[in-house]
């Protein structure tokens, strides 16, 4: 009887010590799963947690290189282990304004159309809006907000933000990767002219519209090695390659040649009436036939200066430190150290 009782109180025992034994470790197991269930690829909405080491001397080691891009700002974080964090997909239309001059519906209508279009092409489609550029630039400004909100597709960071500010009336258009090659200066003129008139008066749902659809055109044209609309300041050419039409070469030809011989023929007629009028001469090797002798007496000879012309013509320098040229567009470098692409102005 002792001998069984004696088992029976081991057994309890050793269950008793084995309990937070195994709760420990169903704890430990289930904080390592926390702790290593990041996703950098994670969805809107989904939850992510900071990575850890568990090689530290207190057993835990915080990793301060996690940079978060949260919607609308980027920053440096040192959270401590385990602490979970929302991952954000970043918005491609942003209205800084509160919806001031967009709605929440227009702006929800341009987000699907720009995510839609940079997800077909490959390329980031941004469009930004303020009140006013602050101590920077409208160029600074939308260079800055591409760089560090972490913008920009593939390797090259290929992409494209539109800056409109209200209060200031500036707009600026920051290209960046291929971004630069295919919206070169005079495809920029060319899309911002189609938007001016709705920019001008604060109609910024069909501005942006337009900007959305022109870059769709040029995208389109750029991936099918077509003429990009806008690129050449030719407006009649600009024209045909839109209504799909292509210069008849055979029909400039002819029509040039025709020209030629209908003016020669039309010039021929009357030339050949007055030469029928001219009278025969002779060949005269001087023209004493035609002055009166001693008719022309010069007694004096003078030299008068009447006045000087000077004409002055400006060279132009170019600052190649920061700004250069790459397949017609002006290129500068960012505070950031990448090189951009666009210009703008105010409307």
């Amino acid at each position: 009887m002792k001998k069984v009782f004696a088992l029976l109180l081991t057994f309890v025992l050793t269950f008793a010590f084995l309990i937070p034994v195994f709760a420990e470790q169903t704890e430990t197991e289930e904080e390592t799963m926390v702790l290593f269930a990041a996703d950098e690829n994670a969805e809107e909405g989904e939850t992510a947690v900071l990575f850890a080491a568990d090689d530290g001397d207190d057993g835990s080691e915080e990793d301060d290189s996690v940079v978060l891009f949260a919607e609308d700002e980027a920053k440096e974080s040192d959270v401590a282990d385990g602490e979970i964090l929302t991952v954000g997909v970043l918005q491609h239309v942003i209205d800084l304004t509160n919806g001031e001059y967009l709605s929440e519906a227009d702006r929800a209508k341009l987000e699907q159309d720009a995510q839609r279009l940079s997800d077909d092409f490959g390329m980031d489609i941004v469009i930004l809006i303020n009140y006013d550029p602050g101590a920077k630039t409208a160029e600074a400004y939308a260079d800055d907000y591409f760089d560090y909100m972490g913008y920009g597709k593939n390797s090259t960071k290929d992409g494209i933000l539109f800056l409109r500010c209200m209060e200031s009336r500036d707009w600026h258009i920051s290209t960046c990767g291929h971004g630069i090659d295919v919206f070169n200066d005079n495809t920029i003129d060319y899309i911002v002219g189609e938007m001016t008139d709705d920019l001008r008066n604060d109609r910024l749902y069909p501005a942006f519209s337009t900007f959305l659809s022109l870059t769709r055109d040029c995208l389109r044209a750029d991936a099918e090695n077509q003429p990009i609309p806008g690129a050449d300041t030719d407006n009649q050419q600009i024209q045909d390659e839109d209504s799909g039409k292509k210069p008849n070469i055979a029909f400039r030809v002819s029509g040039i040649l025709i020209a030629i011989v209908g003016g020669f023929l039309i010039a021929l007629i009357p030339m050949s009436k007055l030469k029928r009028e001219v009278y025969n001469v002779s060949f005269r090797s001087g023209a004493a036939d035609y002055t009166k002798p001693n008719s022309l007496n010069l007694r004096t000879k003078q030299d008068i200066f009447l006045y000087t012309n000077t004409s002055r013509v400006r060279i132009e320098h170019n600052d190649t430190s920061r700004s250069g040229s790459r397949g017609g567009s002006s290129t500068h470098v960012s505070s950031s150290g990448m090189t951009h692409g666009g210009h703008g102005g105010k409307i």
